[in-house]
């Protein structure tokens, strides 16, 4: 189950440490929480009428709930990942503003089967895009929200080779990074944006580097970010 969210897992960890995602649910899923809350109480609810009226089960309590239930949410998934594989099948067939994708990502959002949101990144930018994959829908790449990637520095290459940016890069999947400079230098900060639509949920670690004038680093950490 950890391994069909969003979220990536370090499946084979301690073994190897990168991180695997199906990205077919949402890591806060409402309708596999509805599914199990049906599995539980209906049981029960059905338990008491069968007691009103004298009848006796030989079977254990709630076994047929937790079946039916665990079944259930194995059509879910399974249909979560058809839907998935439309979703990055149709973006990928797309330009997006005269260029094609590199790299394109689909996560689910919890509302609704049918609500996924899309990620394409090509050379020059991430676009952001909410996906309606319900039959009839229409689909326009031009509505995507544009985040640029910033110009190749001196600056950037330096936050790169750090440790904090290595190590925030071994467990985040799409970083996008932010140029800035100040009276100083410069400060470079590295968000993923697979993480900005649940923001709303908590603050999230992003890596911060600042250099001087000459593009040398006089301060690298991992923050919590509360935007």
């Amino acid at each position: 189950m950890d391994l069909t969210q969003n979220e990536s897992v370090r499946l084979l960890w301690p073994f190897r440490s990168q991180h695997y995602s199906a990205e077919w649910v949402a890591h806060f899923d409402l309708w596999i929480l509805l599914i199990l809350l049906a599995g539980v109480l209906l049981p029960q609810l059905l338990a008491l009428v069968t007691e009103e009226i004298g009848a006796k089960s030989e079977s254990p309590r709630g076994r047929l709930g937790a079946i039916i239930a665990l079944v259930a949410i194995v059509i879910y998934v399974g249909g979560r990942a058809i839907l998935h594989g439309n979703g990055v099948a149709m973006m990928e067939a797309r330009t997006y503003r005269g260029e094609l994708p590199r790299r394109v990502a689909a996560f689910a959002e919890s509302d609704s089967p049918f609500h996924w949101r899309g990620i394409v990144e090509t050379e020059r930018a991430f676009h952001e895009l909410d996906l309606n994959l319900a039959a009839g829908s229409s689909f326009n790449p031009d509505a995507a929200v544009v985040h640029y990637k910033p110009e190749s520095s001196a600056a950037l290459d330096a936050a790169r080779a750090t440790e904090s940016v290595r190590r925030f890069l071994e467990n985040n999947e799409i970083p996008k990074a932010s140029v800035e400079e100040t009276n100083t230098g410069y400060r470079v900060q590295i968000r993923d944006l697979t993480e900005q639509r649940e923001a709303h949920s908590g603050p999230r670690v992003t890596a911060v580097v600042e250099t001087d004038l000459n593009a040398k680093v006089v301060r690298q950490e991992l923050v919590w970010d509360q935007k």
